[in-house]
Parts: structure tokens; C-alpha cells; sequence
């Protein structure tokens, strides 16, 4: 019975990734189609092809038990799929900031929670799967709090 009562909060649980991992995509398809024709463009497309990513992950996770998940395989391709190289990212214009940088400063907000959030699922779970997971997931989240952090600097 506690393992099926595990089971179901899992489930909840993930629910509340995706909600994180839409709002964030559809944060970033926003901040793309607004900087369009500008370097950022790239980026917001790169960091919402990430979080298509993670759904896709999440997904598997939440539609079969993750012991029978070919999950390895899914997680060794998360893990190698670095669209960003952080030392090559520009900082945005002060004329586009004026235009977006609220959007930016909620996308950072939205990051940070979503970094605590898995890094606490992380924590919790007892399947080495999901741990591993849920670590690099924070991992890419953290990553992309970096991108942002850069697009804004001055």
C-alpha cells in the first residue's frame, strides 16, 4: 500500500515539473519571438529546446514505473545535450533590456525555484534513477540561470 501511496505522490510530484518545465518553455518561445533577429533570439530558442527536453524526460518517468524505464539511455542523452557555450554568450543591448528584462529577471525567478525543486526531488528519492535524474535536471536549470544571469550583465 505505501508503495503505491509513493507511487501516486511521485506522480503529483512530476505534474508540478511539467507545470515548471511549460511555463519556461512558453516563457522562452516569448523572449524569442520578442528578440528576434538579435544573438538573444538564439539563446531562448536554445534554452526552450531544453526544456522541451526535460518534459520529454519527465514524461517518461511519469508514464512508466522508472525501474522499467530505459532511463539510462535518456539520461546519458540529457546529460550530453549542451546547446549553450556560456563563454560565448553576449550580453543583451540596454535598448532590448528596456524591452524585456522584466521577462528575463521572471525567467531567472522562475529557474531558481525550479533548481530548489529538483534538487530537493533529488534528496527525496530512493531510486537511483530518479536521483540521477532529478540531478541533472537541477544541473541544466542551474546552467540556464547562468545564460540568464549573462544576457542581463552589463
Amino acid at each position: 500500500m505505501f508503495k503505491y501511496i509513493r507511487r501516486a505522490i511521485m506522480k503529483l510530484i512530476l505534474k508540478s515539473a511539467f507545470a515548471f518545465e511549460n511555463d519556461s518553455t512558453d516563457l522562452y518561445r516569448k523572449l524569442k519571438e520578442e528578440t528576434a533577429g538579435t544573438e538573444a533570439e538564439r539563446e531562448f530558442e536554445k534554452l526552450m529546446r531544453e526544456e522541451e527536453r526535460h518534459r520529454i524526460l519527465l514524461d517518461k518517468i511519469v508514464k512508466c514505473p522508472i525501474t522499467d524505464c530505459d532511463l539510462d539511455q535518456n539520461l546519458e542523452n540529457l546529460s550530453d545535450f549542451k546547446l549553450h557555450d556560456i563563454s560565448r554568450i553576449k550580453p543583451i543591448p540596454e535598448e532590448l533590456k528596456e524591452r524585456v528584462g522584466k521577462e528575463i529577471e521572471e525567467a531567472l525567478r522562475e529557474e531558481e525555484k525550479t533548481v530548489i525543486f529538483y534538487a530537493n526531488l533529488s534528496k527525496i528519492s530512493k531510486l537511483k534513477a530518479a536521483k540521477e535524474a532529478f540531478n541533472i535536471l537541477a544541473d541544466m536549470e542551474a546552467r540556464h540561470l547562468l545564460i540568464l544571469k549573462k544576457l542581463l550583465s552589463p
